[in-house]
């Protein structure tokens, strides 16, 4: 299930939960995963990613207080090989990464990996830890 613990504004009343797809940490550090649906292009501003998902990443990362904010995408050929990310001047950073839906094994498996890697970041950073 999605993650549900914050609302974008707490006052009078929790308001707009945020629901992010994947949240990993230990209570010190934090990274969320969000994953889209959407297909992504070379010939796109932006590579078509949504100025709303952005604005929906950049506030998880604030809410959650969060190292680290990953979007997927579904792979596609012409989009192989792309290192794409964005950062803003307050620190904010949101990566994008890809899975190939038509190579799920492989796929998770690479995933599995990434993730782990990047948990491994995190830690290496700061003062996570896995127990």
């Amino acid at each position: 299930t999605q993650d549900s613990r914050y609302s974008l504004f707490d006052y009078p009343a929790k308001s707009f939960a945020l629901r992010p797809d994947i949240v990993l940490g230990d209570g010190n550090e934090t990274i969320v995963i969000d994953i889209k649906w959407k297909i992504l292009s070379d010939a796109m501003r932006n590579y078509g990613i949504s100025q709303s998902d952005m604005y929906q990443m950049y506030a998880y990362s604030k809410k959650y207080d969060a190292k680290k904010i990953i979007v997927l995408y579904p792979q596609i050929e012409t989009m192989r090989e792309k290192d794409i990310s964005f950062q803003s001047d307050d620190g904010v950073r949101v990566e994008v990464a890809f899975i190939d839906l038509l190579l799920p094994d492989t796929s998770i498996a690479a995933l599995a990996k990434w993730s782990d890697d990047m948990l491994g970041e995190v830690i290496a950073d700061g003062a996570c830890s896995i127990p």
